[in-house]
């Protein structure tokens, strides 16, 4: 501009390299998650509703720690990294506490029960042991690996466990267990009104009771 002073426009310019005026996406991604968890302890949404919400949230968190945070890494210094993961990690906490000492006990009042394995009665036990064994064994497949098998490909998102397997000649190995999605929706919907907690930790009870094809 004509006639300006080099001084005042030195200064305009340097107010906007001042990080203080500016907000930082990814920590604003992470505050509207925030907002998106407020939205799931609203007790004047639907009970149903506020689970979905936090779904969201996790779901999410889950893209972020995947695609974001590898960038960020590559692009920021270890301190904005380690910023963000510290937010992440405080987040989630906060998450998982309200599912256990919120949600999952407003379910309940609702009639929907979250349970773990160990907490179903003899007869349920045996009802879950029988839908394993029908629906769930026969897709079940253990990936070994060894000095000469190579460590096998672990899908993204998915449930797994880590087992030993003996064969016929009662040599063991170790074997991974990938838990199918076709089995995880099917126990979800094994008795109407309840859940079983934590797939794999149903899972994890009775896998241990049958005999599992070696590699």
């Amino acid at each position: 501009m004509s006639g300006s002073d080099p001084k005042a426009s030195r200064s305009i310019l340097s107010l906007f390299q001042d990080p203080a005026l500016f907000l930082d996406r990814d920590l604003s991604l992470i505050e509207f998650q925030r907002r998106v968890f407020n939205e799931a302890r609203d007790e004047s949404n639907p009970i149903l509703e506020r689970v979905k919400f936090l779904s969201i949230v996790v779901r999410n968190f889950d893209e972020f720690e995947m695609v974001r945070m590898p960038q960020i890494s590559e692009e920021s210094g270890t301190a904005h990294f380690e910023k963000l993961r510290s937010e992440i990690v405080q987040a989630m906490r906060e998450v998982r506490s309200y599912l256990r000492e919120s949600l999952i006990p407003a379910l309940a009042q609702h009639g929907i029960h979250v349970l773990n394995y160990s907490d179903l009665d003899t007869a349920e036990r045996s009802r879950i042991d029988a839908h394993f064994v029908q629906s769930i064994l026969p897709a079940l497949m253990p990936l070994a690996f060894d000095p000469k098998r190579p460590f096998p490909h672990i899908p993204n998102l998915g449930l797994h466990l880590a087992i030993l397997v003996r064969d016929s000649k009662g040599m063991e190995r170790f074997a991974c267990v990938h838990l199918v999605r076709r089995g995880e929706i099917e126990i979800r919907r094994f008795e109407t009104g309840t859940l079983l907690d934590e797939i794999e930790e149903g899972a994890r009870q009775v896998v241990t009771q049958f005999e599992i094809p070696a590699p």
